[in-house]
């Protein structure tokens, strides 16, 4: 989780961090440029950034790798993995729409989440990351890094 995902999960009580991370098969601190996931040999069918943030769009599109969230996406874009982002903000301006369509260009599948689906009252950021692995499970999309066979391990287990 970013920085940001962790003030605004907080803010909105949406969920725990500890509730998001164990939606994960694996999770890193967002510093950990080096992490394994942010490499091609890790073996994933795909990423999915739940809430995107327009900045983190932007770095994605820009290859910036400046954090493991941006690095990891450019690598499952050079893999030529699955990259979905739920993008979060509204209204857009032109500027988010054509980050919107670079990123699409580039192979990602851009799936808005609107926001009252997030802070409606019952409906918690973990329900909509469900409903979004079931839609993404139903269209032969995968889920959140799943491993096949587990050949890579978390470090210190």
């Amino acid at each position: 989780m970013t920085e940001a995902a962790e003030k605004v999960s907080a803010a909105e009580a949406c969920a725990s961090i500890t509730e998001v991370r164990a939606l994960a098969d694996f999770s890193y601190d967002n510093t950990e440029v080096g992490a394994p996931i942010a490499s091609g040999s890790f073996l994933s069918m795909g990423m999915v950034v739940a809430p995107c943030s327009i900045k983190s769009l932007s770095g994605i599109v820009h290859c910036t790798s400046q954090s493991l969230l941006t690095r990891t996406a450019d690598v499952i874009l050079k893999e030529r993995r699955r990259l979905v982002l739920l993008i979060r903000e509204t209204p857009l301006h032109l500027g988010h729409l054509r980050l919107l369509t670079d990123v699409t260009q580039y192979g990602a599948v851009v799936l808005p989440l609107s926001q009252p689906s997030i802070t409606s009252p019952g409906r918690s950021m973990t329900s909509s990351i469900r409903r979004s692995e079931r839609f993404s499970t139903s269209s032969g999309w995968s889920t959140i890094c799943s491993n096949a066979g587990r050949e890579n391990t978390i470090p210190g287990e």
